[in-house]
């Protein structure tokens, strides 16, 4: 049996030492993204985009 899949690409980005202290992700709507704190870092993920690995990003996300 074969189950078709696609790929799934995420984008995010991470910044070291910023000062900015939190304790728990949050979700800014207007700006599409997720900050979380990590360890010594905060990451900013948002939009993903399902398509085959082949295919170029989509800028307009």
């Amino acid at each position: 049996m074969q189950i078709p899949l696609i790929g799934e690409r995420g984008y995010h980005i991470e910044f070291r030492d910023t000062g900015i202290r939190h304790n728990f992700p949050m979700m800014v709507t207007s700006g599409k993204y997720v900050a979380t704190p990590m360890r010594g870092r905060l990451r900013l993920a948002g939009i993903v985009e399902f398509r085959a690995m082949s295919d170029a990003p989509n800028p307009k996300l």
